[in-house]
């Protein structure tokens, strides 16, 4: 699929080779999440898993002429499924590059605090759908592949007959929430993910009849 001059691709079409990209672009761009702070290794094992899940939705943009991975976003259908599908399916495998990357009590209850994600809502009605991370490599912003990778989640949600996701964002990334808000998001209600750490969320409606309100 093309969107916007910028190829998109998803599920096995990702190779372990583009997998390996995401993370990267993962742990740079947004090098101040918790999950970036447990190295790239770990974030190639999350996203393998949600490159399979059939409660994620894992899509990047190419650009073609270098062979390379330009941007990229996650999302799920239905958070609380895909965080469980994780620890049943992958729980020894994520074990063993997880561990050493958690040996202090602050990393311990921050990936704690992850994994419980799902029910820390704010208390408004909110929909299900999510879109957790969407980052693009420095080289390439500025030049439509974050609202072109934006576009194409919606399409993936409008296809899963989702008609509204949601997208949480830290606080401080004023960046993220403008370009969240210039593509047509609504900030809801905000909440605490992380212990003294505000976490802002928005909706976003895909307007088409006919889709579900989850």
């Amino acid at each position: 699929m093309v969107v916007h001059e910028w190829p998109v691709v998803s599920g096995q079409d990702l190779s372990r080779a583009l997998i390996s990209q995401v993370a990267a672009i993962h742990h740079s761009e947004l090098s101040g999440g918790f999950l970036s702070s447990l190295g790239l290794p770990v974030l190639e094992t999350i996203f393998l898993f949600a490159r399979d899940s059939r409660h994620g939705d894992l899509i990047a943009a190419l650009d073609q002429a270098n062979e390379r991975v330009a941007g990229f976003v996650l999302g799920s259908i239905d958070p609380g499924q895909f965080f469980r599908e994780f620890l049943k399916s992958r729980f020894f495998a994520a074990l063993r590059v997880f561990a050493p990357r958690l040996l202090s009590v602050r990393r311990l209850r921050r990936a704690a605090e992850t994994l419980l994600y799902p029910h820390k809502r704010p208390r408004i009605a909110l929909p299900q759908a999510e879109l957790f991370d969407l980052a693009v490599s420095r080289e390439y912003q500025r030049k439509g592949c974050g609202q072109a990778i934006f576009r194409a989640f919606v399409e993936v949600m409008r296809a899963r007959g989702i008609s509204r996701f949601r997208i949480s964002s830290g606080e401080g990334l004023a960046g993220a929430h403008a370009f969240y808000e210039s593509m047509g998001a609504s900030k809801a209600g905000e909440f605490e993910l992380h212990r003294g750490e505000k976490t802002l969320v928005y909706v976003y409606r895909i307007h088409n009849e006919g889709l579900s309100e989850r």
